[in-house]
């Protein structure tokens, strides 16, 4: 297992955003997290991801405990994400987006300024705007890009680092099908490169099509997992996701 959670929980107050959650991460599958909202997806992201200290529990990424570490070490750790809304630098081109996602990956500031020399760097982020079918943008700024070339943007902004897990938070949300199917694509192809991907997503098309495995949440805790065969014919997550 490349990324587990045990007993993982997160409170606001009265609230139980997460409860008493046990979950496993395959390396190498693509795992979807669904559910309602308020099921506690993007929270679970930010427990992950050291945005959120869970009240209880423990989550351990290539059998090392990082429950209580920062963002930063998780994020130099191997794992990778986005958001629901894009998190670019809108004034930024999108090659200079791609160099900015690595700036902790290149040591602290003094190790930053001796090493001036991006050639690499702005090799590697031109062969990923080239992958991701956006290179003609490379010297647009970001904030000029359609919705749907952000999104592909923030992915490369995730790979610069070469993570071996990567969280997706609706990669599919406020896209249109053609650049859907784009990103999606990208996703089986870099997966197949080996790159483990969890994917928080509410169009249950490119859920069922592209998962290997679902977990489903509801009001913080786990009701169903298995095959997307099986989470279809799920009568509790029909009744508490479809509402059936």
């Amino acid at each position: 297992m490349i990324l587990k959670g045990k007993n993982v929980t997160k409170k606001f107050g009265d609230l139980v955003a997460v409860d008493s959650l046990d979950f496993e991460v395959k390396e190498g599958e693509i795992l979807s997290i669904i559910g309602p909202n308020g099921s506690g997806k993007t929270t679970l992201f930010n427990c992950i991801t050291g945005i959120y200290k869970p009240n209880d529990g423990e989550i351990y990424f290539k059998e090392k405990n990082i429950t209580k570490k920062p963002p930063y070490l998780i994020c130099l750790s191997g794992i990778s994400r986005t958001f629901q809304i894009t998190h670019l630098c809108p004034e930024l081109t999108c090659t200079e987006n791609l160099l900015l996602s690595i700036q902790e990956h290149k040591g602290n500031l003094f190790s930053r300024l001796i090493h001036l020399d991006e050639s690499e760097e702005r090799k590697k982020a031109e062969e990923i705007l080239s992958f991701l079918g956006i290179d003609r943008l490379k010297n647009d700024p970001a904030g000029s890009l359609s919705y749907g070339q952000q999104k592909l943007l923030e992915l490369g902004t995730v790979l610069m680092p070469n993570p071996e897990l990567v969280l997706l938070d609706e990669p599919a949300g406020g896209v249109n099908p053609t650049l859907i199917k784009r990103i999606m694509d990208r996703i089986l192809q870099m997966n197949e490169r080996g790159i483990t991907f969890v994917i928080v997503e509410h169009n249950m098309d490119v859920v069922m099509n592209y998962s290997h495995r679902i977990i489903v949440l509801d009001h913080g805790k786990k009701i169903a997992e298995g095959l997307p065969k099986d989470i279809k014919e799920n009568k509790e997550v029909i009744k508490a996701y479809f509402g059936g």
